[in-house]
C-alpha cells in the first residue's frame, strides 16, 4: 500500500486540520492548567483552602461530565463549523462568567462552563471529527489536530502570568473571552467554509479500519461489553493524574521552594515533549494500530511522577514535567484512533462522548481528592510516588487486554491469524 507523504497530506487537508488543531488550542481556557495559573489568587479572593477549592472544582467538572454524556452526542447530527462555532462561543460566554464571580455559586457556574466547553467539547468535537473524516490517515489527522494542546500548554501559562501581574485575574478572563468571540469564532468559520466529506478526492486513502466487514457498535453495546470498563482505568488514569496535579500546582511550587514564573518556564518543554510523542504515537498508530500502543500511554507518567516525588532540585521540575508530557502527548492520538478501531465510526459521536465524559469525570476526581489528601497531612509528592506506581500497573493491564480488543471486529481476529483482507 502507497502511503502519501506527511507534507502532501497536511497541505492537501489544511483546512481541515487547521479547524481541529484550533480547537484543541482554544480549549486551554477550559484546561486545569490555565485555570490553575489563577488558583492562587481565586482562593485567597473567595478565602478557600486546597481542599475546598478543590471540592468546587470536582463539583462543577462533574456536573460538565454528566452534561457531556448527552449533549457530545450532537456531534453525530450536527455539522463541525456549526457545533464547533457554537461551543467557541459558549466557551466565551464561560470566560465572562469567570470574570463577573462574586460568590461560591457563580464560581462554580463559572467552572462547570469553562469545563463543559472548553476541556469537554471543544476537544471532543476536534477528536471525533477526525476519527470520521479520516480513515488510512486517522492516526496522522488525530496527531496533527491535537498539536493544538502542547502548543496551548507552551503559551498561555506565561500569557496567564503576566496578564495577571498587569490587569488582575478577573481583567484577564475578559480579555480571553473577547479574544474567543472576535478572533477565535471568525478563523474557525472561515476555515470551515468548505464542507470536507470523507473519500471524495481530498486525497485517496487505501482502505484501512473501515474495510468491508467493520462492524459499527451502537453506544448501548458498548457499554454491556465488559472491554469497555476493563478499558476505563487507561482511560481515565492520565486526565486524573496530570489534572489534579497541574490543578494544586500552585501549592507543589510552594511545597518545592519554586516559583510559579520558573514552573510556567517549564511548560515550553513539557509541550516540545508533547508534541514529539504526538508525531511519534500518530505515526505508530498508523503503523501498527491504536490497541497496540496504548499500553505505552502511562508509563511515561509513572516515571515523571516518581521523578517528581524525588526531590526539590529545579532538575526535577524539568525532567519530570518532559515526561509527563510525553504521556500527555501521546493520550489523545492514541484513544482519538482507538475508539473508531474497536467500534467503528456510524455513532462515534455518542461513544466517544461517553469516554470524553469519563475523561471529565475522573479530571473532576483529581483536584478534589488530592486537595483532600492534601488537607489530611499526605504530601502531595507521597501522592506522586504511589499514583506513579499504579501507572505502571495500568499499562500492564493494557497489555493484558489486547486479545479481548481483537474480538471487537472480525478484521482484527483476521489480522491475528494472518489474514488479508
Amino acid at each position: 500500500m502507497n502511503r502519501v507523504p506527511l507534507a502532501a497530506f497536511v497541505i492537501t487537508n489544511l483546512r481541515w486540520l487547521f479547524a481541529g488543531f484550533f480547537l484543541t488550542f482554544l480549549s486551554s481556557f477550559g484546561q486545569t492548567y490555565f485555570i490553575a495559573m489563577f488558583g492562587g489568587e481565586i482562593r485567597q479572593t473567595f478565602g478557600l483552602s486546597n481542599g475546598e477549592f478543590g471540592t468546587l472544582y470536582m463539583i462543577g467538572t462533574l456536573a460538565s461530565a454528566f452534561t457531556l454524556i448527552w449533549l457530545g452526542q450532537l456531534a453525530d447530527v450536527m455539522r463541525v463549523r456549526v457545533l464547533g462555532g457554537l461551543t467557541i462561543a459558549g466557551l466565551a460566554v464561560a470566560c465572562l462568567t469567570m470574570s463577573l464571580t462574586t460568590g461560591y455559586f457563580s464560581l462554580l457556574l463559572a467552572i462547570y462552563l469553562l469545563r463543559l466547553t472548553g476541556q469537554g467539547m471543544m476537544s471532543h468535537v476536534s477528536v471525533t471529527a477526525m476519527g470520521r473524516w479520516f480513515d488510512a490517515y486517522r492516526g496522522r489527522a488525530i496527531a496533527i489536530s491535537v498539536f493544538g494542546y502542547p502548543i496551548g500548554e507552551a503559551i498561555w501559562p506565561t500569557v496567564a502570568v503576566l496578564l495577571t501581574g498587569w490587569y488582575g485575574w478577573q481583567t484577564s478572563w475578559q480579555i480571553a473571552a473577547g479574544a474567543l468571540l472576535f478572533v477565535g469564532l471568525p478563523l474557525f468559520v472561515l476555515a470551515l467554509q468548505q464542507r470536507r466529506i470523507p473519500g471524495q478526492s481530498h486525497i485517496e486513502e487505501p482502505p484501512n479500519v473501515d474495510a468491508p466487514g467493520m462492524v459499527h457498535w451502537t453506544r448501548g453495546r458498548v457499554i454491556s461489553n465488559s472491554l469497555y470498563w476493563l478499558l476505563v482505568p487507561c482511560v481515565l488514569t492520565p486526565a486524573f493524574v496530570v489534572t489534579g496535579l497541574f490543578f494544586h500546582q500552585s501549592y507543589l511550587v510552594e511545597i518545592k521552594g519554586w516559583t510559579l514564573a520558573f514552573w510556567a518556564a517549564c511548560y515550553p518543554l513539557y509541550a516540545v515533549a508533547s508534541v514529539g510523542a504526538s508525531v511519534l504515537s500518530g505515526w505508530s498508530v498508523d503503523r501498527w494500530s491504536g490497541r497496540q500502543t496504548l499500553p505505552f500511554v502511562c508509563l511515561p507518567l509513572g516515571v515523571g511522577l516518581l521523578i517528581l516525588a524525588y526531590g526539590n532540585a529545579p532538575w526535577v521540575a524539568v525532567i519530570s514535567m518532559a515526561f509527563i508530557g510525553l504521556s500527555a502527548g501521546s493520550t489523545n492520538t492514541i484513544f482519538g484512533s482507538l475508539w473508531p478501531e474497536l467500534y467503528g465510526t456510524q455513532h462515534l459521536g455518542g461513544i466517544k462522548a461517553l469516554t470524553t465524559a469519563a475523561m471529565v469525570f475522573s479530571s473532576a476526581l483529581g483536584p478534589g481528592l488530592m486537595g483532600s489528601l492534601i488537607d489530611a497531612g499526605v504530601s502531595l509528592e507521597r501522592q506522586c510516588f504511589v499514583i506513579g506506581l499504579y501507572c505502571f500497573a495500568v499499562g500492564g493491564l493494557a497489555w493484558l487486554l489486547q486479545d479481548k480488543m481483537r474480538e471487537t471486529q472480525p478484521i482484527l481476529m483476521a489480522e491475528k491469524f494472518g489474514e488479508k483482507n
